[in-house]
């Protein structure tokens, strides 16, 4: 692995592998090549003399081939692939690539030259107020300014993220919000504490013997609470003014909260002023680490040290990555997330995607909006439940691959202007470069007050997951943004020459993807994040009613598994359905759309090849297995969303000839 590493990182420039060759070959060629491979992946997927009506998936599955595919997130392989490294090394121009680029050779070669730089992350900390080993005479602050200043000054989360970001209700304006902080998180998920002595062996390469010796003591009452704060979901975020935030937190009062917050660089909140609190869970332990430590200051700054000292030990040093077991492979992507999140992305997009694909999803998207719209006012039962739909519909921002006004590299410069160039020494300038990222949100908050300050919703959004080149889409709660990768956005999703193929790949990624804002959980809150019962009775129980006929699809399926499995993917179920349904809708809607003729799929025509395209997308290699336990997972098997989810969707026999079974469809949208 190191020797791997090694080369590919001081190789100018590494050598192409075979899937770049393939690529470059195959984006060289017409369009319609593309969609020519895809679709004889498909056909050769096919076992036609598998029955359709009642194994669904294993008509669909049976002969599937891996797809080649080069939006794969870079640390899901063996090392970091050729073509990325490549291609972000010459930035297209952009100097925000350049320096993405730059930091994730820098990060990389902390691994690859063993670096040893904790000095670096020792004098930062101190700056902040987290000194390793404080003089006698050091007057040390108080843990509640220290964890509010590290995310405020520093975009070092640790128990606390308090950042300014986006206010729904009004747009443009800007609010501090509150919520888990992700450093602690991925110190409490990675349970190092199971192991004292590791704990201790790693915290004394940090600080020596008493410094380990007081992690461990602060440690062992922390981990007590560390499942309350990592478990899902946590309590509903609400709007608070900062007087009403101080009495949820006997212990500190309105003035040490504005204390602690209006810290330099100024974030300026006065007591009356609101903060949007998005997951209390951060909050709570910041509160209880304040109390319990609040006397005890030394021992809880040390601890807050080694939890950041493990977030940062890739970047930092090549002892304690390895005694963290905390690689470099990922927490490098991490890292160039964090500081920039839609360089890289922007970067693959603009090499990857075919403009024709793009306008395909675009229109798609839209149509699929439509559909879902029109559907919900069909059954709603009064004027004000509808227009609630309508208006949570149309209030969804959509970021199909990257945000419109990152697209170019003058766009990315703008938004990314504070990059440091990563020259010399990568924690350092990791460091700097997020002081000044915390440094131009608190100048936007400001600003805000005074003018809207546009993009906010789809580029700086927090709490939520970093956008990413090759993972799923998803959903920002509250925030009401759709994120799409850019994967999404080319075959097997996109085909720009059937729209059967891409309504069913595509257009149910955004239809399920979009209808998470209408689950059991956003339909307690409005889509400006406030709780708000917004359905009358009788809408709420028809909404009920769809819910209950997918719970019993799911309960009395063809393979053995029990009622808790249906009631803990229920939500996931009225997505993906719902989406079925979605797109289909907005398929028939297409003028260019001929059920009938035939498909680019032998012996399929297209509305066959709509319903195997939904299908397709769960392929793998390997079976399932047939028995399903209630501890195994909490997701739908893949199986299930072909051959339990399919049938519920009107259309679905008469394409395949099936005899309708009773209680089959379900009426989901």
């Amino acid at each position: 692995m190191a020797a791997a590493i090694v080369a590919l990182v001081l190789a100018p420039p590494p050598r192409a592998r075979e899937e770049d060759r393939w690529l470059v070959r195959m984006h060289a060629a017409p369009l319609s090549a593309l969609e020519e491979n895809h679709f004889g992946r498909v056909s050769r997927s096919l076992n036609r003399m598998a029955d359709p009506c009642h194994d669904f998936h294993a008509y669909v599955c049976a002969n599937w081939e891996p797809p080649r595919d080069v939006f794969a997130a870079p640390w899901k392989g063996p090392h970091l692939p050729a073509w990325e490294w490549t291609n972000a090394a010459n930035g297209g121009g952009s100097t925000s690539v350049r320096r993405v680029s730059a930091a994730l050779t820098k990060c990389w070669r902390v691994f690859a030259d063993r670096h040893e730089t904790q000095a670096e992350l020792k004098r930062a900390l101190r700056s902040l107020g987290v000194p390793l080993k404080p003089r006698r005479w050091e007057v040390l602050d108080r843990p509640l300014d220290v964890l509010v200043r590290l995310s405020l000054r520093a975009a070092l989360p640790v128990t606390l993220l308090a950042e300014p970001s986006a206010d729904l209700r009004a747009p443009g304006q800007m609010i501090l919000l509150l919520a888990r902080g992700s450093i602690y998180q991925k110190w409490a998920e990675a349970r190092i504490t199971d192991d004292h002595n590791t704990l201790h062996a790693s915290a004394e390469l940090i600080g020596g013997a008493r410094f380990a010796r007081d992690v461990v003591g602060v440690e062992s009452v922390v981990s007590q609470w560390a499942d309350a704060y990592t478990s899902e979901p946590g309590p509903d975020p609400e709007y608070l003014s900062v007087r009403s935030l101080a009495h949820r937190t006997p212990g500190i009062s309105a003035n040490e909260w504005l204390r602690a917050i209006n810290q330099s660089p100024p974030v300026s909140l006065g007591a009356a002023d609101d903060v949007y609190v998005l997951d209390h869970r951060g909050v709570e332990l910041t509160h209880r680490l304040d109390v319990e430590f609040g006397n005890r200051r030394r021992e809880v700054l040390r601890w807050v040290a080694a939890v950041i000292f493990h977030y940062l030990a890739p970047a930092t040093s090549f002892n304690l990555m390895l005694r963290f077991g905390r690689p470099p492979q990922r927490s490098c992507y991490e890292y160039a997330l964090s500081l920039a999140p839609y360089a890289l992305v922007t970067q693959a997009a603009q090499r990857r995607l075919w403009r024709e694909e793009e306008r395909a999803a675009r229109v798609i998207y839209e149509r699929v909006r439509g559909a879902v719209k029109r559907s919900l006012a069909d059954w709603m039962a009064t004027p004000v439940a509808r227009q609630e739909a309508a208006s949570r519909v149309d209030a969804l921002s959509a970021v199909l691959g990257v945000p419109e006004h990152l697209r170019t590299a003058a766009g990315l410069d703008a938004e990314y202007d504070y990059l440091e160039g990563f020259h010399g020494v990568f924690i350092r300038d990791l460091l700097r470069s997020l002081r000044a990222k915390a440094k131009r949100a608190a100048q936007l908050f400001n600003a805000s007050l005074s003018a809207a300050v546009p993009n906010l919703r789809t580029a700086m959004y927090s709490g939520a997951p970093p956008p990413s080149i090759g993972d799923e889409p998803f959903f920002v709660p509250y925030y009401h943004v759709i994120v799409v990768p850019p994967r999404f956005l080319a075959p097997p999703f996109v085909l720009v020459n059937s729209s059967a193929a891409s309504y069913g790949g595509f257009g149910h990624v955004v239809g399920a993807t979009m209808l998470e804002a209408f689950d059991s959980r956003g339909l307690l809150l409005s889509y400006q994040g406030i709780r708000a019962e917004w359905l009358d009775s009788t809408t709420r129980e028809k909404w009920a009613s769809k819910r209950r006929c997918l719970l019993k699809r799911y309960a009395t399926g063809t393979a053995p598994f029990d009622d808790d499995y249906s009631r803990r993917t229920l939500d996931e179920n009225y997505a993906d359905v719902a989406g079925y349904e979605a797109a289909l809708r907005a398929l028939r809607s297409d003028p260019g759309y001929m059920p009938r003729d035939a498909s680019p799929v032998a012996e399929l025509n297209n509305e066959q090849l709509f319903y195997v395209s939904l299908c397709y997308k769960w392929c793998s290699q390997g079976r399932p297995p047939l028995q399903h336990s209630a501890n195994d997972t909490a997701r739908t098997r893949a199986d299930h969303k072909c051959n339990i989810a399919l049938p519920t969707v009107a259309g679905f026999a008469d394409a395949f000839g099936c005899t309708p079974r009773f209680g089959d469809a379900c009426d989901v949208l």
